[in-house]
C-alpha cells in the first residue's frame, strides 16, 4: 500500500470511528415530558431539541407562560412542540378552507433570545417592515403561497408561518395576532 493510499485509509478509519462515537450517544427525555422515542427504546445520535407535548397546559408548565395560539373555531392544532425548553412551536391546519392551509405559531420569552429577533426558522428571504398598531412587524414571502412574519414586544418574541394563504389572508391573520400580543401578552407580563 503506497503512502497516499495509507493516508486515505487512515482518514477513512478516523472518520468511521468518529461517526460511530457520535451515534453511540443515547438520549432519554426528562421525566414529565413526552419523549420523541417510543417507551422502552433508546435514541441513537444527537438529541432532538423538539419535544412533543399533549396539551398547551403541559407546555405552560415547562415554559412558564402561555404560548400564543390560533382560534380553535378556525384552526386545528395538529402538533405541539417545545424547542430547547424555551420556544413554543404550535402547528395548525385551517378547518374551513378549500385548499390545505398549514400554519406554525412560535412564541418565546424575549429574555431567552435577547440578540435573536427572528425565531421563525425561515431563512434566505427578504423581510419587509410593516407597522401594525404599536408593533414593528417583519413579513416575508418564501414561495407563491407561503409567508412568514416575526415581531416582538418588550417581553415576548413571536412568529407565524403559513403555507396555502394568499397575502391578504396572511396579513389579516398577522394583524389579529399582533393585536393579541399587544393586549394579552403585555397585560400578562404586567401581572
Amino acid at each position: 500500500m503506497n503512502k497516499i493510499n495509507r493516508t486515505k485509509f487512515r482518514a477513512w478509519i478516523l472518520t468511521a470511528l468518529c461517526a460511530a462515537a457520535i451515534t453511540a450517544n443515547c438520549y432519554a427525555a426528562p421525566e414529565g415530558t413526552v419523549s420523541p422515542v417510543p417507551s422502552g427504546e433508546t435514541m441513537i445520535g444527537m438529541p432532538n431539541p423538539m419535544l412533543s407535548y399533549d396539551s398547551i397546559a403541559a407546555m405552560q408548565e415547562v415554559l412558564g407562560f402561555s404560548p400564543m395560539t390560533l382560534p380553535e373555531s378556525e384552526y386545528s392544532c395538529t402538533n405541539r412542540y417545545i424547542i430547547s425548553k424555551k420556544l413554543a412551536d404550535l402547528r395548525y391546519t385551517a378547518l374551513y378552507t378549500e385548499n390545505p392551509v398549514q400554519l406554525c405559531v412560535r412564541s418565546a420569552r424575549q429574555e431567552e433570545f435577547p440578540h435573536v429577533p427572528d425565531i421563525s426558522g425561515v431563512y434566505s428571504v427578504t423581510w419587509w417592515p410593516h407597522f401594525i398598531s404599536r408593533t414593528n412587524v417583519f413579513i416575508a414571502k418564501s414561495a407563491p403561497a407561503s409567508y412568514a412574519a416575526r415581531w416582538s414586544n418588550a417581553t415576548y418574541v413571536f412568529s407565524l408561518t403559513a403555507d396555502g394563504l394568499n397575502e391578504t389572508e396572511f396579513k389579516s391573520l398577522v394583524r389579529n395576532l399582533v393585536l393579541t400580543a399587544e393586549d394579552d401578552f403585555i397585560q400578562s407580563a404586567l401581572h
